[in-house]
């Protein structure tokens, strides 16, 4: 089971861009997934839809009980399920987290953002206990920069509860584009962060998938 929450309890730490990214990672890679969109946005959906080339499937699944059938349908077929939640505590969002295989948590620039981080952390643990299992969960440093902020912010993460990747996103005009665009950014810094991301996580057994007998 390779079930994969992107959750955050607040807004702007790129919680959706990250799930593009990643969505575009396994698309590269030719590795099987699923995208389920439980945002009441629906900016992921409405991405997959209008702006990649092929469009790429996505399940909007904004309610609970229809995200948890979803994904449960969707990895009986042994694929990689990818679940963008909301930027905000809500009952689908405490649901992706409870069923996930694994919980990434992307942290931006700012106090509020190692906040946000620390209690979505408590939230993965305490889900954890109620199912008896402890629940994978790593952050993920984004928006990063040379300034004294995401200095305090790398620190900071190394304390959460939850131990932060290696690999990093920083503040890269190339990343937001991916939501006009489609497509992952060229050769270059940011397609290398992107692909450092990937391996960290594929090392890490976030991306195996069931093989057929």
């Amino acid at each position: 089971m390779s079930i994969i929450t992107i959750a955050s309890s607040k807004g702007g730490p790129g919680k959706t861009t990250v799930t593009m990214i990643l969505a575009l990672m396994l698309t590269e890679r030719k590795v099987p997934f699923a995208l389920i969109d439980a945002d009441p946005t629906l900016a992921l959906s409405d991405w997959a839809r209008d702006k990649c080339e092929p469009e790429i499937p996505c399940i909007i699944a904004t309610k609970e009980d229809a995200m948890v059938d979803a994904a449960f349908e969707q990895d009986a077929k042994g694929l990689v399920v990818l679940i963008d939640t909301a930027g905000f505590d809500n009952p689908t969002t405490r649901g992706a987290i409870t069923i996930a295989s694994h919980v990434l948590v992307p942290v931006g620039v700012g106090a509020s953002d190692i906040m946000q981080a620390e209690a979505t952390a408590r939230n993965i643990a305490l889900f954890g206990k109620q199912q008896r299992r402890p629940i994978d969960a790593k952050a993920l440093l984004n928006k990063q920069t040379r300034t004294r902020a995401s200095q305090f912010v790398f620190d900071e993460a190394h304390k959460l509860s939850i131990s932060p990747l290696s690999a990093t996103f920083g503040q890269r005009i190339a990343y937001p584009e991916i939501s006009l665009t489609g497509v992952l950014p060229g050769p270059g810094a940011a397609k290398d962060e992107i692909d450092a991301v990937y391996d960290e996580l594929a090392g890490l057994g976030w991306f195996k998938i069931e093989e057929d007998e």
